[in-house]
């Protein structure tokens, strides 16, 4: 069974910039992520490519409510990161 893609956003520590994902796992504190930008890239704005470390992982969580069809509840993960530059 194919995993459901997770919504989450990387978080740069030092100055809130942050880029939305998608991904199939979650990292976990400590991993060094090779992350290219193609938002970056589209906007000629440097960097195009990042190397992330996780420093921890954030989860906001909404309820649902069965009698509300537009209550449906949602999970976004922040990955909380330290920019590594380019080494």
């Amino acid at each position: 069974m194919k995993s459901q893609p997770i919504d989450a956003n990387f978080v740069i520590e030092t100055d809130g910039a942050h880029y939305p994902v998608r991904l199939y796992c979650i990292p976990c504190p400590g991993d060094v992520i090779n992350f290219q930008s193609h938002r970056n890239m589209f906007a000629k704005q440097q960097p195009y490519f990042s190397r992330f470390k996780v420093l921890r992982v954030e989860h906001e969580v909404q309820d649902f409510v069965e009698d509300h069809d537009k209550l449906i509840g949602s999970h976004i993960v922040n990955v909380i990161v330290k920019d590594l530059g380019l080494s």
